[in-house]
């Protein structure tokens, strides 16, 4: 069969994205009395606080800001958290607050400031996504409204991007990207149960959004008492996900994934590919409250007739907790 240079090309993001997307769990483990060990989940709810964001992504960088709303689920046992008064600020450096600015964005500023709520365990651990269904839907609207408006919207290439991000594996990826962000400031941290100084090594499997997990090599490090921010630790976190089960597992993942597109489009031999992540965060051991988390996610790929495939992705955000008090 031929594949079509935007099969091939849309192939490849699919495969960066979902490699820069999870972040496996730290430890989580009881202790042998059945109680919990290590650190734990504490934030006081109800719970607000302003974060401020920025992403670098493709030679780009964005900063955003929002407020974190973190309050009980009353159609459940879990905690709800919402993403509110969400604002771009800046895009490359430039201020985009301004009504030129916001002009300048268009479409881009009401898609930027989408955020699907995230359902929390009360232990901390992430649940669900709530409306990532709709947030998709609201995000073709705009992909559509921008393109016509620009005279560059073609029925076919919509019709192939909108299965795309239709197909269950992608809904399911992009919930698991949703919780991406709840895993870097509180997740991978709960049941980290080691020192200043020392550190947790061992095989952690990271998840896939259907279900499968690829093996991976974890470590985290207590850094010890934070510079400047009293009452604070420093964690790192390193993850690194590489090898032929891996590879197996991730091609497996993305053909079933490429067939679920209405076009059946075909899946180019994965032929190595390999993920390193590191996460950096700045915590309240006694409430794992974040103060601030760096994190930065290096993904490669090399695929037959397409050659190697390289994303680096980093994010850096702060937290004001002042808004809460």
């Amino acid at each position: 069969m031929t594949r079509s240079p935007t099969r091939v090309a849309l192939a490849a993001t699919l495969l960066l994205a979902a490699l820069t997307t999870a972040t496996p769990a730290a430890g989580q483990d009881a202790a042998p009395d059945g109680t919990e060990s290590g650190l734990t989940f504490g934030w006081k709810i109800p719970a607000r606080c302003g974060v401020t964001v920025v992403q670098e992504k493709k030679g780009n960088a964005v900063k955003t800001r929002y407020e974190l709303h973190l309050r009980e689920e009353p159609a459940s046992e879990h905690l709800r958290l919402s993403f509110e008064n969400v604002e771009i600020l800046e895009v490359n450096g430039m201020d985009v607050t301004t009504p030129a600015g916001k002009a300048m964005l268009g479409p881009a500023a009401a898609a930027g400031a989408m955020y699907p709520d995230l359902i929390i365990a009360k232990d901390g651990t992430f649940v669900d996504a709530v409306g990532v269904e709709e947030m998709i839907d609201r995000t073709l609207e705009l992909i559509e409204e921008q393109q016509r408006a620009q005279g560059q919207f073609d029925e076919e290439t919509h019709a192939q991007v909108t299965a795309m991000m239709k197909a269950p594996g992608m809904v399911a990826q992009v919930t698991m990207k949703s919780s991406e962000s709840w895993e870097v400031w509180v997740g991978a941290w709960i049941g980290v149960d080691a020192a200043a100084g020392e550190s947790m090594e061992g095989e952690v499997p990271l998840p896939m959004p259907d279900g499968s997990t690829l093996p991976g090599k974890l470590k985290i490090t207590n850094e010890g008492a934070a510079a400047d921010v009293p009452g604070h630790i420093e964690l790192r976190l390193e993850n690194l996900v590489a090898g032929e089960e891996a590879r197996a597992t991730f091609a497996a993942f993305m053909k079933k994934m490429m067939k679920d597109m209405a076009d059946g489009a075909a899946m180019p031999k994965i032929l190595s590919f390999e993920k390193r992540s590191e996460v950096t965060a700045v915590i309240d051991p006694s409430t794992l409250r974040p103060h601030g988390v760096k994190t930065q996610a290096t993904a490669v790929i090399e695929m037959e007739g397409v050659g190697e495939q390289r994303q680096v992705e980093r994010s850096s955000y702060e937290f004001d907790w002042s808004i809460g008090k």
